[in-house]
């Protein structure tokens, strides 16, 4: 696989529906068979399948090559960190002589790390972790274990060799808490390798990841923008659609209500010639009444003839009639199913 990288230049794209990549990647970074200098990552792809396996340099400040960390045989001057933690019962509830070991170990990282530049601190309450570590504003969690150990009844609690095999007390296992596993998250004693040992590939992973997360961070800011540029777009494009659709929707509503005018007005003319021809057969009937009658008669004549002066259009002055207060309920009818407020709201 790792040959089959470099050839790709250093890319590869697999369909993993059984996870068989996934557990490649984890051997070849178990085993070691990562290129000193290289990251081997391995990402989802555009499918649920799909996976992207890289191998790539160290990012930036990520120093090359792994610089030995010494661990004091005893302990005189403290990190102020680890100082704080000796008496840290709740977290180090392990053999005396193995939380002993365990305080020297943590010391060789804080030291370590300070001199790097690095933040040391304790997690806040409510975090995991005994020690906390912030690399480039990145910060990150050790957690301690300690483990069964190889050591025969009556032995003393002090490390020794056994038939070609390292034999100690209590071992001990640091675990690193956030950020994708690089090469790995344990870093524990094992027969022929002390934890000490493992120390400066604890140290390069807590630097890696920091770097990955905060690739991974301004991905994200990237990848936000650029969903807020796509929104931004969309939302110019409903504005314009918007504002287009309730242009139109103004000028067909003064339509209809020019139209509703004009059908009123022929409405209006309608009646009042009915009106005018019922009128004129009034007159002819007035004529052959006589005194009372007659003048009872006339001034309801009268009262007509100047009511249906007035209810007939074309009496008036013609002309468009003037367009109306058009409010949203008058817009909704024409707005194409779009909000005639704001092109953000659903009404």
């Amino acid at each position: 696989m790792i040959v089959d990288l470099v050839d790709a230049g250093g890319e590869l794209t697999v369909d993993d529906p059984d996870g068989y990549w996934g557990v490649l990647v984890g051997s070849a970074k178990r085993y070691k068979k990562v290129p000193a200098g290289k990251v081997l990552t391995i990402d989802s792809g555009s499918s649920w399948k799909q996976r992207v396996i890289r191998l790539k340099a160290l990012p930036d400040g990520v120093p090359p090559m792994l610089e030995p960390i010494t661990v004091d045989e005893k302990l005189t001057k403290p990190h102020p960190v680890v100082k704080a933690i000796r008496t840290d019962w709740d977290h180090l509830r392990m053999q005396t002589v193995t939380r002993a070991r365990l305080i020297r170990i943590l010391d060789a990282i804080a030291k370590a790390a300070a001199v790097r530049g690095y933040e040391v601190a304790r997690p806040d309450r409510y975090e995991q972790g005994v020690l906390k570590i912030t690399i480039r504003g990145q910060a990150n969690a050790i957690t301690v274990e300690e483990l069964d150990g190889f050591v025969r009844p009556g032995s003393a609690p002090v490390a020794y060799v056994a038939r070609e095999r390292l034999v100690f007390p209590g071992r001990l296992r640091l675990k690193i808490l956030r950020g994708r596993a690089i090469h790995t998250s344990s870093f524990a004693d094992a027969r022929g390798t002390l934890l000490d040992a493992r120390l400066p590939e604890l140290l390069r992973e807590l630097e890696v990841r920091a770097a990955v997360m905060a690739e991974d961070e301004r991905a994200q800011r990237a990848r936000e923008r650029e969903r807020e540029r796509e929104r931004e777009e969309e939302r110019a494009k409903a504005k314009i659609r918007w504002e287009a659709v309730r242009a139109e929707a103004v000028v067909a509503a003064r339509e209809h209500h020019r139209a509703s005018v004009l059908r009123g007005q022929v409405e209006a003319w309608h009646q009042a010639q009915a009106v005018e021809r019922y009128l004129a057969a009034m007159v002819s009937r007035i004529d052959s009444l006589r005194d009372d009658e007659k003048a009872a008669a006339e001034e309801w004549l009268a009262w007509a003839l100047e009511h249906v002066a007035g209810t007939n259009p074309l009496l008036d002055r013609l002309s468009i009639p003037p367009d109306p207060e058009l409010s949203g309920e008058a817009l909704c009818p024409f707005m194409k199913g779009l909000s005639p407020h704001s092109p953000d709201r659903l009404w």
